[in-house]
């Protein structure tokens, strides 16, 4: 097993490009046969 951790610091002004981009890995990560876990953010 492979765990990949990916620390991102988003800028407040472009939160609708990083959905944009979570939504595009969450297609192509399971398309290369891996699991994507999910996104987790501060509350």
């Amino acid at each position: 097993m492979l765990t990949c951790i990916i620390r991102y610091q988003i800028d407040p002004t472009k939160k609708a490009q990083f959905e944009e981009y979570s939504r595009n890995w969450g297609l192509a990560i399971p398309r290369c046969g891996a699991d994507l876990i999910g996104y987790y953010a501060p509350p």
